[in-house]
């Protein structure tokens, strides 16, 4: 953000009811487990309302059968992660168990769900992770919805 943005733009505190971890079966029998973190909300009126920006950091893990195993590697290059639906093999989530995260605003007098999904997969070939699980590319987006607070009486 630029030095004009930075003063449009206010921080809002949050606090964490539930960070909830996401299970996603892919069709090669491999589990990968996934979570959203929320790191920085900010909000800006525009009018009579407000917009709202998030900052998030999603983060995989991958739990492979030992046939899919292989010797431990590094990881992805720069480079690699963008070309990994060019140079990965599309892989199909066949189940899921995603939960929404929960955030309290007290500011906003609101709660935040905020969803991860995964949108798509790529098992990339020959590629190991430093504990030799197979390396996937996940593209994934997040879900949010505001929700107002009920005012107890």
């Amino acid at each position: 953000m630029g030095e004009s943005a930075a003063r449009i733009w206010e921080d809002l505190e949050f606090d964490i009811l539930k960070e909830a971890w996401n299970t996603y079966y892919l069709e090669d029998g491999v589990r990968i487990r996934g979570r959203t973190i929320l790191k920085k909300l900010m909000r800006r009126r525009r009018g009579s309302k407000y917009e709202f920006t998030a900052d998030f950091q999603n983060i995989f893990t991958t739990i492979a059968p030992t046939h899919l195993r292989g010797r431990p590697g590094n990881p992805l290059t720069r480079e690699e992660m963008m070309n990994a639906a060019k140079i990965g093999r599309p892989v199909r989530v066949v189940d899921s168990r995603e939960d929404w995260n929960v955030y309290l605003v007290p500011d906003m007098n609101m709660r935040l769900k905020v969803k991860l999904t995964v949108v798509e997969v790529y098992r990339i070939p020959r590629r190991y992770d430093k504990y030799g699980e197979p390396i996937y590319a996940i593209r994934s987006t997040n879900v949010i919805v505001p929700m107002k607070e009920e005012r107890r009486v």
